[in-house]
């Protein structure tokens, strides 16, 4: 995946008619854009127990804003299929009639940009630290109350529904010294309050394990490795601080921190004999682990059909959810959907589905529903057979996410095999299974058509 710098999303004061009209004439030159989707943000003169609203003063924490803005953009860019996002917020007095929040994305394809700004305005106004004072007429004032108000102090982002990855982050700081002989005190272990490589490591260490007591987002991981070396180049001593954990969330800000108090622990320990100290360069160097290093990489067009097992809804006494949720996350990692049915369950109907799709040369063919333990749930027999290539582990992972999330997925009859290059996968029709389901084994499963294509597995 792309990486992108964090960027200053904060304008002072109204965001003008100029602003927003240069920007959208600058995408005019490129040529692979095929919609853009626009959302402004106005300030309304709303009138309050008889007073009138006449501006709203904008404040923030602008590092932390700019910070989860970029976390939020860059999963948009996970999620849709987008070639370009702006975001741009007012700070300051914006009077009432003028804009305070232009958001604008831009996407091959009309359908990612109505569902990305709707995505987008939403996470915005719903998590981002930034803060409204409604100023009054009679010159008296409150804050505006919106729910990402309260939602700053929601520090813990979701990650139930994320998968147990090795997960690795490397990161730097470098202390550099005034005199050479800083170094050499360090070398031949003369400065007056200890070992200083030791004692920095030490502290490393400790800093690294109390990550999450001092930084609020953060979730306590298990740090299953850690290292802290040292390179010494002239005045200047490079820390590396590598870690390692099998976790849901990834190391980066433990990394970065842990670096930043070998720093300042070298830093304690040798100004007694040298005035001069700088810290400088603490960053991320690398990182891997994550979903999105699991994402296909084969720039095939797939293609993908859901057929959604009930007989109650096929009959129409039921709402079909499950396949909706399906079709949902297939369409965030780009995957064309060719068609979408109900049928019953049946036997019958089943196998003439798999027919008709595998001979259209479809990639993906998923059912919904029939992998129970009921009389009428039949689907795994109907597939029993047809498949020419089954995949146990992709069917354990699904069983085994889902287990770690309710005791009865182990009930569940999840099949998963192959039928020429057709990816067939069955799994449950309760909204909550198919969309776990999905959950567990998306999208690393796409790398199976990159393995029909002669991709190697690593």
């Amino acid at each position: 995946m792309k990486e992108r710098k964090i960027k200053n999303v904060f304008k002072d004061g109204a965001i003008s008619a100029d602003a927003i009209a240069k920007s959208i004439a600058n995408h005019q030159s490129k040529t692979d854009i095929g919609a853009h989707n626009i959302f402004l943000g106005q300030v309304r003169a709303d009138e309050i127990e008889g007073k009138k609203v006449r501006a709203i003063e904008y404040t923030a924490y602008e590092e932390m804003a700019n910070e989860k803005m970029h976390i939020i953009r860059e999963e948009t860019f996970e999620k849709f299929n987008l070639s370009c996002m702006h975001i741009y917020h007012s700070l300051g007095e914006v009077k009432a009639g003028e804009i305070c929040l232009f958001v604008f994305v831009s996407s091959p394809r009309r359908k990612e940009v109505f569902k990305a700004l709707e995505y987008l305005v939403e996470r915005i106004k719903s998590e981002a630290p930034i803060f409204g004072k409604e100023l009054f007429e009679d010159e008296t004032h409150q804050w505006k109350v919106n729910s990402h108000t309260f939602n700053l102090f929601r520090f813990m982002i979701d990650i139930t529904h994320k998968s147990n990855t090795l997960r690795t982050a490397i990161a730097q700081a470098v202390i550099k010294v005034s005199k050479k002989e800083t170094i050499q005190a360090i070398e031949q272990n003369t400065v007056p309050k200890g070992n200083v490589f030791a004692m920095s490591k030490a502290a490393g260490l400790l800093g690294i394990k109390r990550t999450p007591d001092l930084l609020p987002d953060c979730h306590p991981l298990p740090i299953e490795f850690a290292g802290i070396e040292y390179e010494i180049d002239g005045l200047e001593i490079r820390i590396i601080c590598t870690l390692k954990t099998i976790y849901k969330t990834g190391v980066e800000v433990e990394a970065m921190h842990g670096a930043s108090v070998v720093a300042l622990n070298m830093y304690d320990m040798l100004k007694p004999i040298d005035k001069g100290i700088e810290i400088n360069q603490i960053k991320l160097l690398k990182k891997k682990g994550g979903k999105s290093d699991y994402i296909d990489r084969f720039h095939k067009e797939l293609t993908a059909a859901v057929v959604v097992c009930s007989d109650t809804i096929s009959k129409g006494q039921k709402e079909d959810k499950a396949g909706k949720a399906i079709i949902e996350k297939l369409e965030s990692y780009h995957v064309h959907i060719h068609d979408y049915c109900i049928i019953p369950d049946e036997v019958q109907n089943i196998q003439e589905k798999v027919k008709t799709y595998t001979n259209s040369g479809i990639d993906l063919l998923i059912f919904s529903g029939g992998t129970g333990l009921s009389k009428r749930d039949v689907t795994p027999e109907a597939l029993d057979g047809l498949i020419e290539r089954k995949i146990p582990g992709i069917e354990e992972a699904i069983r085994s996410y889902g287990q770690q999330r309710t005791p009865y997925a182990m009930l569940s009859r999840s099949v998963v095999g192959t039928i020429a290059n057709t990816l067939v996968i069955a799994i449950p029709g309760s909204t909550k299974g198919a969309a776990e389901s999905m959950d567990a084994v998306f999208p690393s499963v796409l790398h199976v058509f990159g393995i029909f294509k002669g991709a190697r597995h690593d």
